[in-house]
């Protein structure tokens, strides 16, 4: 009889990539992954209002460690979870301050950190991922009072840094992405449905496959907004309070494909 915490899991991910024409879609490449889930024996500590749960997730022929933490009794990020943890998701619960130090003990091997469903989450302090060789992923959504995000990438050293991703949060001010290194070629960067209403002189320089500023509330681009930047496509698509775009404001941007 299989005991319950060690139970299997297998699971098929089917992803559909499509690309449009000027009359209809039509589907590009059909990928099928399997991904097997192992639930572990819990290393963490639980009470009544929250909860982590572990598990081995292997993605195609690659080993992953992923905790689940969620519960409104969460107020930090938990400690004592695996020292090898690569993907943290914390959601719904209550915290309110994500502190420079919350993910020192795993910092040598974490990966991808998901932040969702915080509506009380307000802070994350400068300097949270510093010294992160291997961060890739960091998606932040549906956080209503967090409205800035200074320093978050302050002494960070990953050179494999590959999404950002902060939608539906009350985020005012674009995130400074300069301290990301060189070596880094991000395929998205994404700051779709939040509440930034202008993109000042100089606030991206990146080098990206994509960024969006999706349904904002942006009124005016300024000149040499993303001077230094490197950026294939970019998109500004339903923000309908946009009503000036400075004579420069793409002055010393590079690269551009999609606009």
């Amino acid at each position: 009889m299989m005991n319950r915490r060690d139970a299997l899991y297998w699971f098929v991910i089917i992803s559909v990539e499509i690309s449009f024409t000027t009359n209809s879609p039509t589907i590009a490449t059909l990928e099928e992954q399997q991904m097997f889930i192992s639930k572990m024996e819990s290393k963490r500590a639980q009470n009544l209002t929250w909860t982590c749960e572990c598990y081995n997730v292997t993605y195609g022929m690659e080993l992953e460690l992923e905790c689940r933490c969620h519960g409104r009794g969460l107020l930090e990020i938990p400690t004592d979870l695996d020292e090898k943890l690569e993907r943290i998701t914390l959601t719904e619960s209550e915290i309110k301050v994500i502190e420079k130090n919350s993910f020192q003990p795993y910092k040598e091997t974490l990966r991808d950190v998901i932040l969702e469903s915080l509506p009380f989450l307000q802070v994350i302090e400068e300097g949270t991922f510093m010294d992160t060789p291997n961060l890739r992923t960091l998606y932040i959504s549906h956080a209503p009072q967090m409205k800035s995000l200074h320093g978050v990438f302050f002494g960070v050293t990953a050179r494999k840094f590959r999404s950002l991703r902060i939608v539906g949060t009350g985020l005012q001010e674009i995130p400074d992405l300069s301290n990301l290194h060189n070596d880094n070629i991000v395929q998205m960067i994404e700051l779709d449905r939040n509440k930034i209403e202008r993109i000042p002189n100089n606030a991206v320089k990146i080098n990206a496959e994509q960024v969006t500023f999706n349904y904002n509330e942006i009124t005016v681009i300024e000149n040499y907004a993303f001077n230094g930047s490197h950026i294939a496509a970019l998109s500004f698509k339903g923000n309908e309070r946009l009503s000036e775009i400075k004579q420069y404001a793409f002055q010393g941007l590079s690269s551009i494909q999609q606009l």
